[in-house]
């Protein structure tokens, strides 16, 4: 299958990860804590570089940042929501490695733990990097 930004977000946005309760295939303007832990995909970008004088170009690469919410910071307590982000960490990549598996077309992927703003509200968030080319 050819590599496209398209398909690429579409197969990981379908990835399930446990203890998700809502997954979207877009970035959301607002979240509902009934809706958490969420995922989505964000900053999608694309790179091709020429590889010979004859202008040939090399892989298609892609990079998608799937980010997985786990709670608003004013939520729960800093101690509940940081081992909920843990465990989290733990299930995203858990998750990434089954979808390796299937999907030829993942290369690796790096994962931070990080704040992030999403409406009016800050929330716990893990972002996962996810480089793909084919």
């Amino acid at each position: 299958m050819a590599l496209t930004m398209a398909s690429f977000v579409a197969s990981l946005s379908a990835m399930s990860v446990t203890g998700v309760t809502r997954a979207y295939d877009y970035t959301p303007d607002q979240l509902s804590t009934a809706n958490m832990p969420s995922l989505f995909p964000r900053i999608p970008s694309q790179r091709n570089g020429i590889v010979t004088f004859t202008g040939v170009s090399g892989l298609d690469t892609v990079t998608v940042e799937m980010v997985a919410i786990v709670d608003a910071t004013m939520q729960s307590t800093g101690e509940a929501n940081f081992g909920a982000t843990v465990a989290l960490v733990d299930n995203l990549n858990a998750a990434l490695k089954t979808e390796m598996a299937a999907n030829q077309q993942i290369d690796g992927w790096e994962m931070r733990t990080d704040y992030l703003d999403i409406g009016t509200a800050v929330y716990w968030a893990v972002i996962a990097t996810v480089v793909g080319s084919e």
